[in-house]
C-alpha cells in the first residue's frame, strides 16, 4: 500500500484540487454538473478506487481487480470534463496494491473521437 501511495502522490502535485463544471447540452432539459477529481496542466484526471474484497486468504481480503479497459460510464464522465474544459483526460484506477492509468495514448475510448462517441451515447440514453 505504501508503494502505491508513493507512486500516486508523485503524480498528483501536477493537478489542482477538484473542479466543478456545469454545461447545458442541446436537446437536454437539465444541465450536466460534474466535479473532476484533479485538474491542472491542461489535463483532467479522474481517480477510481477498486476496494478490497473479503477472501479466504492470510489477510482475509484481496485487492479489487484493476480493469483492462475503462468502464464506459467512466469514459462518458471524463468525456464530459474534456468537453467542458477543452483538455485531454486520464482515468486512474487504483487498488491497495497497484494502479492503472488510461489516457489517449493507450486507450482508444479516451481519444477525442472516443469520448465524443461516449457523450453521444450518453445523450441518447438520457
Amino acid at each position: 500500500m505504501n508503494r502505491l501511495l508513493h507512486q500516486l502522490t508523485s503524480i498528483l502535485p501536477y493537478f489542482l484540487a477538484s473542479s466543478q463544471n456545469k454545461k447545458n447540452f442541446a436537446g437536454l432539459a437539465l444541465p450536466f454538473l460534474g466535479f473532476a477529481d484533479f485538474f491542472g496542466g491542461n489535463r483532467v484526471a479522474e481517480l477510481k478506487c477498486k476496494t478490497s474484497l473479503s477472501a479466504d486468504t492470510k489477510l482475509g481480503r484481496r485487492a479489487g481487480a484493476l480493469p483492462s479497459k475503462p468502464d464506459p460510464k467512466h469514459v462518458a464522465q471524463v468525456g464530459y470534463y474534456a468537453n467542458v474544459l477543452q483538455c485531454p483526460t486520464s482515468l486512474v484506477y487504483a487498488n491497495e496494491k497497484d494502479y492503472r492509468i488510461f489516457d489517449e495514448t493507450n486507450c482508444q475510448e479516451l481519444t477525442p473521437e472516443g469520448m465524443n462517441k461516449a457523450l453521444d451515447d450518453l445523450r441518447a440514453r438520457v
